[in-house]
């Protein structure tokens, strides 16, 4: 990873490990977050996706 790539990087899981404390979210439902990203990821960024299937 290029360096500016890994400070994002780092600064992406600051923030959501910040919201979780702020929030207060356990390790639990933290450990969700891949799943609900990748599911996101699929329903909203593959181009010519038809909603139907």
């Amino acid at each position: 990873m290029n360096n500016q790539r890994e400070q994002a990087f780092n600064d992406l899981v600051t923030y959501i490990c910040k919201q979780c404390q702020e929030h207060g979210f356990t390790l639990r439902e933290l450990e969700k977050i891949p799943s609900l990203v990748r599911k996101f990821y699929y329903d909203n960024a593959i181009p010519y996706r038809d909603k139907r299937d």
